[in-house]
């Protein structure tokens, strides 16, 4: 589950890399049209990489790596804005407590935690 935030920065790295390595591609139908015939799993629609441009939606790992390797960027950058794990901030004390039981959850928790937390996000904002 991505943030808003997520997905909207997500977007603007996508636009920002397309711009350098295909400049002539400018519609959701042009950029899927030249994911697929590169992409070696279930093609995508143009609505989902509109949705992908517009900040509405993170695409699945398997479809960040062909983006990444379409686009000359690391699946790294692409997903977080980071170029390698090292330039990603330390986690704390706290996060990587917090990381160690959520990885131990099974996939039915953690998605309860996870929107425990959305709604939780939702009423301090």
């Amino acid at each position: 589950m991505y943030t808003e935030q997520e997905k909207q920065a997500f977007s603007e790295r996508l636009k920002a890399a397309l711009a350098a390595a295909a400049p002539k591609i400018h519609t959701a139908s042009d950029v899927a049209t030249q994911f697929n015939l590169r992409h070696t799993k279930k093609p995508v629609s143009n609505q989902a990489v509109h949705k992908w441009l517009t900040g509405q939606a993170f695409p699945q790992i398997y479809n960040l790596e062909t983006l990444a390797n379409w686009l000359n960027v690391s699946t790294n950058w692409l997903r977080t804005g980071y170029d390698t794990v090292d330039d990603q901030p330390e986690l704390t004390d706290l996060e990587y407590m917090l990381l160690e039981r959520f990885t131990v959850l099974s996939e039915q928790q953690k998605k309860l935690l996870i929107e425990l937390i959305d709604q939780l996000k939702k009423a301090t904002d």
